[in-house]
């Protein structure tokens, strides 16, 4: 029997607006693509939660394709006119530490999390989150945010280039648990962690932050075109990475809202 399946997913789910409709279907390209497609048609309703089983063009932060077979959860949120204070890395933190309490909560084993948006099981990843915001500009306001969260759930087999960063919550824990019961979790936490954003960001990332990998460790920094070494302060109050770089005269902290950071010496799985 399929554990990927559309009633038990409604029969789980608690919230009280987000996931109330749901679309599963076999395969798309990318939930994402497949909700913001829909919201510049008109057709996308406040909340909807789309999960598909198959992701043929995944995509992940940076550009970079997301691995996305038979055996995993692949689900977008639509969120229409967010509260302003919704932003897109609110939003990602609120995501990741939704899908890292639903993990806990199934497994009994707490992932951490490196910034800015993958959640991983000792040193392999097994989940990421990608936010996807569009602004209006004449009305000033963001018209919709969709919140992309794949997770290895029960996939086995990795491609070679993948199999020393990536794995599966299986994998790595031996325990085969429902892909619907998971997105009802992930979707119950993410109504409260949005609801958090707004109410208590200093809150929502100081949770975020004490997940955070490598903090005191030196790091890598790829940002802007340049490389630089640096070592790992932690967050600050909108989630941008904060970093004591290595290589100034002086020490200089500076904080970071885009780019990529691998630990310093390790196989680049990241902080």
């Amino acid at each position: 029997m399929d554990d990927l399946d559309l009633g038990q997913i409604s029969g789980h789910i608690n919230t009280s607006w987000l996931g109330r409709t749901i679309v599963l279907v076999g395969s798309v390209d990318s939930t994402n693509s497949w909700l913001k497609e829909r919201a510049e048609e008109g057709r996308a309703k406040d909340g909807t939660l789309v999960i598909s089983k198959v992701q043929t063009g995944g995509r992940g932060r940076l550009g970079r394709s997301f691995h996305s077979p038979e055996g995993g959860l692949y689900m977008s949120f639509f969120i229409r006119k967010p509260d302003m204070k919704m932003d897109t890395s609110l939003a990602t933190i609120a995501a990741a530490i939704s899908a890292r309490d639903a993990i806990h909560e199934l497994c009994g084993i707490r992932p951490r999390l490196k910034w800015v948006n993958d959640v991983y099981i000792g040193d392999r990843k097994v989940g990421g989150i990608l936010v996807e915001g569009k602004f209006d500009p004449v009305g000033r306001t963001m018209d919709h945010l969709v919140i992309g969260i794949g997770i290895n759930v029960t996939t086995e087999e990795f491609p070679e280039e993948l199999k020393d960063i990536a794995s599966s919550i299986v994998n790595e824990t031996g325990i085969r648990i429902s892909r619907s019961l998971l997105c009802a979790r992930i979707a119950d936490n993410l109504e409260k962690m949005l609801r958090e954003t707004i109410e208590d960001p200093e809150g929502l990332v100081e949770d975020y932050k004490g997940s955070l990998m490598y903090i005191g460790h030196e790091i890598t920094v790829s940002s802007g075109g340049g490389v630089r070494p640096a070592r790992l302060v932690g967050v600050d109050r909108k989630g941008g990475l904060v970093v004591r770089y290595l290589d100034a005269e002086y020490e200089v902290t500076s904080v970071i809202s885009s780019g990529e950071v691998t630990i310093r010496g390790g196989s680049g799985n990241g902080a």
